[in-house]
């Protein structure tokens, strides 16, 4: 009886000790736990993107998820459209970019760090998403385009960008 009787103290002092952490808190705590292994499983990593030094708003690390985005949603090689790679696709992003608020952009930014790291914990794939293979970069898209709304959006979002970008260019009609 006594062993009981220590187990409910130890319950009742854990449950006092946990009292103060809000749901806000622990969701703080959460993230900033995702956000460090995200940061120690991707240090040191090197990029293995071409950057285009010409445009002017994308930063390297979205010029590469937009690259890998592009490559697994318009696969033009064996079709009769016009080749991804023969249309200024990245640039007409970077110009789309220019163009927003900065409160739009700053919101987009993060949208894109979520969506490229999402896969190390979420996706269970341990590595980001423009690191992928074909097949598994794919699935992820179709993961994402099936999962929460917060991931619905932020996906729709991405490819409705590369689309438009893409069809904006009159050799894609």
């Amino acid at each position: 009886m006594a062993k009981a009787l220590n187990n409910r103290e130890l319950s009742t002092q854990i449950r006092a000790g946990l009292a103060p952490l809000s749901r806000r808190v622990f969701l703080k705590a959460g993230l900033g736990v995702a956000v460090t292994a995200s940061s120690v499983l991707t240090f040191g990593c090197s990029s293995e993107v071409s950057v285009n030094p010409a445009l002017k708003t994308l930063s390297a690390s979205q010029q590469a998820l937009f690259q890998r985005m592009i490559h697994i949603l318009l696969p033009t090689q064996g079709t009769a459209l016009t080749a991804a790679d023969s249309v200024p696709v990245l640039a007409n992003i970077d110009h789309l970019f220019a163009g927003l608020d900065t409160k739009v952009l700053g919101d987009l930014e993060v949208a894109m760090m979520l969506f490229e790291h999402g896969s190390l914990l979420l996706g269970g794939h341990f590595s980001r998403f423009t690191r992928l293979d074909d097949a598994d970069a794919l699935t992820y898209i179709e993961s994402w385009q099936n999962g929460s709304s917060l991931q619905r959006g932020i996906v729709t979002t991405l490819k409705k960008m590369i689309y438009a970008s893409y069809w904006r260019d009159e050799k894609t009609w």
